[in-house]
Order: structure tokens, then C-alpha cells, then sequence
């Protein structure tokens, strides 16, 4: 039960935290307590996120077919060792820049300030009057965070602890829920229809989904030991301990999520129709659709759970997350009579 328990935190508390650090606010001449950035810098990070077109749904579950049985192969063929080592270096050095990113958007948030930083780092072409390639901005909060970062990376590196791994998972998951926004509910759907039907057929009709899971020992997923008092006595700081874990894909999180944030989006939006500017930067608006659509969320990992549970074999969990989160949104755009504006909302 606790192990249980655990990966459902692990599960909401990146969709919750990543939908609110992901949601865009209108611009606004200075900082305010509560949003995380400037004038400025809401412009870098507007222009920052990525997009999933209806085409990129389309494609999605085809190309991680792919990639799933590229990876099911050379752990067949291939040195386990070797494949582990080469993710873990692509992993760690991806995963130093998304722990960077979260400590940071912790750190203004609790603050309340924007730390801009006082440095300012340029590369421009010549002649110098040509528009910069690449600016960073930059002080010594931030010079603190990233060391921190890269001291937890390095000893993740090292280690490879469980919890560590965690870690990254938990900020891969926050990072990517932030920075990935789907351009419709339409597209949403579709994403969610097509790994719904790629996840049942990965799990319950091969083996390759698990063997994939359960062979790379990189942060593509949490875990959490079956048995707390067994971990205890063979020390928590054991890299390697001789106890099953219980574990949830890292896909499971963000790709519902995404959905869960597009949701918040939606209510904020229709916050901003109803209120106009006032109190437009306040997070303190009704929230149907991401509350229905969180909870929703809940109770399908729930019954993952329950399901895995029982029958003691491994689920594939966007069979009941899909439907759920597809169906809370469809069902409290009826009962509002807002499903025409849900599916022009982009």
C-alpha cells in the first residue's frame, strides 16, 4: 500500500506543479508575487514552448512504437551495460538542464522574485549591429542552483540511486509538462486515443514494453521498494537493493498531464473572457475542467493500481488514464454547454 500510495504522488504532484508553472499569463509591466516572470522574460519563455500539432498526435504513437522496439532489440543483442551507460550519459546531461530549470522556478516562486540575475552573457554575429544569437542572463542564485544541480547529477551519475532517479524523473516530468502545450483539445484526444491503443498492445500483447522498462536503468520512470522496512534494514543510501519495486512510466505522467494542463488553460482562459484584466495575473479562479479532469486523473491511476494489484501483472495505465481524462473534459463541456468553444480553444 505504501509503495502504492507513493507513485501516486509521484503521479499528480508533476502534472499539478507543471500545469500551473506552464500557464501563461498576460503580459504585465513588473513582477508580482505569484507569476514567474517579467515582461521580458514571459516573451523568452512564450516563444520557448513547444507545441503538438494534430499531425504530431497522428504520428506520435508510430514513432514511439518505433523507438520502443529499437530499444527491445539492442537490449536483446546488445550489452545491457553498454545501453545502460550510453542513456544514463544522455539521460544525466538532459536531466542536470530539467532539475536546473525546476529548482529554479522553486526558487522564484517561494521568493516572489523574478531574479533576473545582474550578468548578462551575448553571442551576436558580426557586423554588431545584427540581432543576437543567443543571450543568457544570469546571478548568483542562479550560479547556486546550477551547482547544486550539477552536484545532484554527478552523484546520480555515480550512484544511480533509486531516489535520485526519482528525482529526474519528477523534474523531467515537471520541466516537460511547463515547456509541451498541445495546440487543441482535438489533438489532445487523438494523442490520448492513439497510446491508448499503443499501450494495450505493447503490454498485453508483447513482452517488449516491460522488458524495456524493467531493463534500462535510467530515469524514465519512478519507483518505489514494495517492502519500506527491507529497504531499512539494508541501509536507504543501498544503490542497488535486493527488494521489488513497484513503477510507473515516465510517459504515464506527462502525456496525461499535458492534457491536465491544457485543461487549466481553458479555465484560465475562460477566467480572462469573463474578468478581463482584472485580477488577471491571480491564480485564484474557478477551475472546472482541471479540477475534473485532475481528479479524473486520480481515480484512473487508482484503478490501475487496484487492477495491477489484484491480478498481480503489469497494466498498461493510459488504458484507464485516456478515457478518463478524455471523458472529463467532453463531460463538463456538455453539462456547461461549452463544447463548441472547447474544440475551438487552441
Amino acid at each position: 500500500l505504501q509503495a502504492y500510495a507513493a507513485l501516486a504522488v509521484m503521479a499528480t504532484i508533476p502534472i499539478y506543479l507543471g500545469s500551473y508553472a506552464g500557464l501563461r499569463y498576460p503580459k504585465q509591466a513588473r513582477w508580482r508575487t505569484g507569476s514567474k516572470l517579467n515582461d521580458d522574460e514571459d516573451e523568452d519563455e512564450q516563444n520557448a514552448k513547444e507545441f503538438f500539432s494534430f499531425s504530431d498526435a497522428k504520428m506520435y504513437p508510430l514513432v514511439g512504437s518505433a523507438v520502443l522496439f529499437s530499444l527491445y532489440l539492442l537490449l536483446k543483442f546488445v550489452s545491457k551495460d553498454i545501453i545502460n551507460t550510453l542513456l544514463t550519459a544522455n539521460f544525466t546531461f538532459v536531466g542536470y538542464f530539467a532539475l536546473a530549470e525546476v529548482l529554479m522556478l522553486a526558487v522564484r516562486y517561494f521568493s516572489g522574485n523574478p531574479l533576473r540575475g545582474r550578468f548578462l552573457l551575448t553571442l551576436t554575429d558580426t557586423p554588431a549591429n545584427e540581432p543576437e544569437l543567443w543571450r543568457l542572463r544570469f546571478g548568483y542564485t542562479h550560479l547556486s542552483v546550477w551547482i547544486a544541480a550539477l552536484a545532484t547529477t554527478a552523484l546520480y551519475a555515480y550512484s544511480k540511486h533509486w531516489i535520485l532517479s526519482n528525482v529526474f524523473g519528477e523534474a523531467f516530468s515537471i520541466a516537460s509538462i511547463q515547456l509541451l502545450s498541445l495546440d487543441s483539445f482535438a489533438t489532445g484526444m487523438l494523442l490520448l486515443a492513439g497510446l491508448f491503443l499503443y499501450d494495450i498492445f505493447w503490454v498485453f500483447g508483447t513482452e517488449v514494453m516491460v522488458t524495456v522498462a524493467k531493463g534500462l536503468d535510467v530515469p524514465i520512470k519512478v519507483t518505489f521498494p514494495k517492502n519500506v522496512t527491507a529497504i531499512l534494514e539494508q541501509g536507504v543510501f543501498t544503490s542497488k537493493p535486493d527488494v521489488p519495486f513497484t513503477m510507473l512510466g515516465l510517459g504515464d505522467i506527462v502525456i496525461p498531464g499535458i492534457f491536465v494542463a491544457l485543461c487549466l488553460a481553458f479555465d484560465h482562459s475562460n477566467h480572462l473572457k469573463t474578468r478581463g484584466n482584472k485580477n488577471s495575473q491571480s491564480r485564484s479562479f474557478s477551475t472546472p475542467y482541471f479540477s475534473t479532469c485532475f481528479i479524473m486523473y486520480i481515480l484512473g491511476l487508482v484503478t490501475t493500481i487496484v487492477v495491477m494489484h489484484t491480478f498481480q501483472t503489469a497494466q498498461p495505465a493510459l488504458l484507464y488514464l485516456s478515457p478518463a481524462c478524455i471523458l472529463s473534459a467532453l463531460g463538463v463541456a456538455y453539462f456547461r454547454g461549452e463544447l463548441v468553444a472547447l474544440f475551438e480553444f487552441t
